[in-house]
């Protein structure tokens, strides 16, 4: 088999080296002429002299931890990346679930925001580590649409607030039409009010783009370098006698050096089991022994103005930070500029605060993932998910750990927003890859927490509740278990996904019906049932936090927990979804319509999720009518009717009377 021709290259001038890639790209099996020519030639020539200088890598390990990151922000450019690697790389990385190369897959301007995250979390694993094992830089090459989306913007301000000065991305342009030469100028100036280092340059300058890669090395802040031309092919290479070629650091032999110099230093260095256990994903022994403990330790006294309804969220902040004490590679962002309440300041742990950047905010998260060695959490809004699905969808389409904490709005609130949840569940739910976790008490919250670092297909969401709904205060024996009652066999249990919180009084065999719920209206349900089972109505409450979990169980677990009678499943949201878990007799209350300001028809501003409802639902759903109604009902029989029903005497003969007036 021919040797692939990687090694003399590198001693050619950067426009043969150029050229022999757009040759190969041409080569290669399902690359068109055209998808070639739709490539900005300056790219062709810049890549050239990014792989012959500046790149940090080793061919005989394209992989290495320390290697710089080089990839790309669209599929337009995957064939000249593939091009250079298979030029370059002996054993060039074709494995999605490993290739660290490009991001090619995300929608535009998403790379920007992950070249940050892979930034930053070099920056954190080099104060963990030292320089002698992290030290390696972040190239980007991005097509001009990118810079003008609001996630680049958005990721811009981030970088410059978190000093990322090892990021470089490369924008290159060979287009002659003044709008698109206007939007990219403007784009480009937005950028650098951001604080970045700007750079622009003839694309066909290649003793200037040298120049300018050497010296970016020297950089203090996040550097881009805008590279334009009119024209549409690559220049002629200069003869070869007036050729000087542009090598830097380019010998092969060279480059594996200085791999096996960081194996040297990695071998001596103190913290190289540590190192090597972040890498490879592993959990620190005896970690979820060392949760659990602090999970069953009572809660800290209570501020004055914090009532017991803000525990649920309090504890899933908590077991939050406790991770991040547990788990070293555990990074914390919010989507707030100063977090309030719930123990959410960032004075409790250290947090990459965002602000109201959601969707730069997971783009950082899907580049710290990518990158390796670490863990990241962020926390935000449910009613931000909109915002932040498309960042969200490349990391569930990636299969990426990524760690969410997504806070529900209170609905009692005076200044509650009208973007109040409705579908956000159900189509969290319906994104493949994905977890949701929506605990009820503070035994699911840790073990939501557990099942969330376990979960490796994707990203996992824990949705808390801020506030329980209307009406769900309730007396002792309606309440869930204490947290100091947790134990490893509770976790277990919830960690299945669903179970059986409380059964019918005798048992299965004496269900009439069973409610499902999550999250608060795990509490209503537990009403209702105390208040059915007053009615003689026997009643099982099942707690189902994840779906996703819940799914993997085996059918006869699945048919245990729900029983064989009538069921009834009630959230505070869309019930799409829901119809798999309640059969062909059973029943869904929730909220199926938004909750808007006021001035609406009052229809719409309350769901009239309360206990009474639930148990009015269940009597209809069994045809099971309460004494109490029945005997109201022939009373007002004998007297002649209900008087509300009756016509008003101001109402004319012909009219017909109306309910209620």
């Amino acid at each position: 088999m021919a040797r692939k021709p990687h090694l003399p290259t590198f001693s050619d001038d950067p426009l043969t080296f150029a050229e022999e890639a757009r040759a190969a790209a041409l080569r290669a099996e399902g690359v068109t002429a055209t998808a070639i020519q739709d490539i900005p030639h300056p790219f062709w020539l810049v890549s050239a002299l990014l792989w012959q200088q500046a790149v940090r890598f080793d061919p005989q390990s394209p992989l290495w931890p320390d290697r710089d990151r080089f990839f790309v922000s669209s599929t337009r450019l995957l064939p000249l990346r593939n091009a250079f690697l298979n030029l370059v790389s002996t054993s060039a990385p074709s494995n999605a679930a490993t290739e660290l190369f490009g991001l090619a897959g995300a929608l535009p301007g998403q790379a920007i925001a992950a070249a940050c995250g892979m930034t930053l979390a070099e920056k954190i694993l080099a104060g963990r580590f030292g320089r002698s094992l992290v030290d390696h830089r972040t190239w980007l090459l991005a097509l001009p649409g990118d810079l003008e989306t609001g996630v680049a913007l958005e990721a811009a301000a981030l970088a410059d607030r978190f000093h990322l000065d090892r990021l470089t991305i490369i924008v290159a342009s060979a287009t002659s039409a003044p709008e698109e030469k206007a939007d990219l100028s403007l784009a480009v100036d937005r950028i650098e009010a951001s604080g970045w280092s700007i750079r622009r340059l003839d694309g066909d300058d290649a003793i200037a783009i040298a120049q300018v890669l050497a010296a970016t090395p020297r950089a203090r802040k996040p550097r881009l370098i805008l590279c334009e031309t009119s024209g549409k092919t690559l220049p002629s290479p200069p003869e070869a006698t007036n050729a000087t070629p542009i090598t830097g650091s380019s010998d092969a032999g060279r480059r594996s050096s200085v791999q096996r110099s960081w194996l040297r230093r990695l071998i001596r260095h103190p913290l190289r089991a540590e190192f090597e256990r972040t890498l490879e994903r592993r959990a620190p022994a005896r970690l979820e022994d060392d949760f659990l403990r602090h999970a069953g330790e009572p809660p800290p006294p209570k501020h004055d103005d914090d009532g017991p309804d803000i525990t649920l969220l309090r504890s899933g902040v908590k077991a939050r930070e406790r991770l991040a004490d547990l788990l070293p590679e555990f990074v914390s962002l919010s989507a707030e500029h100063a977090p309030k309440g719930a123990g959410l300041s960032s004075g409790e742990v250290d947090i990459f605060v965002c602000g109201p950047r959601e969707p730069a905010m997971v783009g950082f998260m899907n580049g710290l993932a990518l990158h390796g060695s670490i863990l990241p959490c962020g926390t935000a809004n449910l009613s931000s998910a909109d915002r932040m699905r498309p960042a969200l969808r490349f990391a569930a389409l990636s299969r990426e750990r990524l760690l969410f904490v997504l806070i529900e709005d209170d609905p009692e609130a005076s200044a509650c927003p009208p973007w109040q949840q409705v579908e956000q569940l159900a189509s969290l739910r319906a994104m493949p890859n994905l977890a949701l976790f929506r605990p009820a008490d503070s035994q699911e919250v840790a073990a939501a927490w557990l099942a969330a670092l376990s979960w490796r297909h994707g990203p996992a969401v824990i949705v808390l509740a801020r506030h329980p709904r209307q009406g769900s205060s309730t007396s002792h024996q309606d309440t869930l278990p204490a947290s100091a009652d947790i134990a490893v066999s509770s976790v277990r249990k919830t960690e299945q996904g669903g179970y059986v919180l409380r059964e019918a009084k005798g048992g299965s065999s004496f269900r009439a019906v069973t409610l499902i719920a999550s999250g608060p209206e795990v509490s209503l349900a537990l009403q209702a049932q105390h208040r059915l089972e007053s009615e003689g109505i026997l009643a099982a409450v099942v707690s189902l936090p994840c779906w996703e979990l819940f799914e993997k169980q085996s059918s006869a677990y699945r048919k245990a927990v729900l029983g064989q009678c009538p069921r009834v499943a009630i959230e505070a949201a869309s019930g799409f979804g829901w119809e798999r878990w309640l059969g062909d007799t059973g029943i869904f209350i929730g909220s199926e319509e938004f909750g808007v300001a006021s001035g609406f028809d009052p229809l719409y501003q309350s769901s009239g999720l309360t206990p009474d409802v639930v148990c009015t639902r269940v009597r209809a759903l069994l045809g099971v009518e309460r004494k109490q109604e029945a005997r109201a009902r022939m009373e007002t029989q004998k007297r002649g009717g209900d008087p509300r029903l009756r016509p008003s005497p101001i109402v004319k003969s012909n009219q017909r009377p109306v309910a209620g007036r």
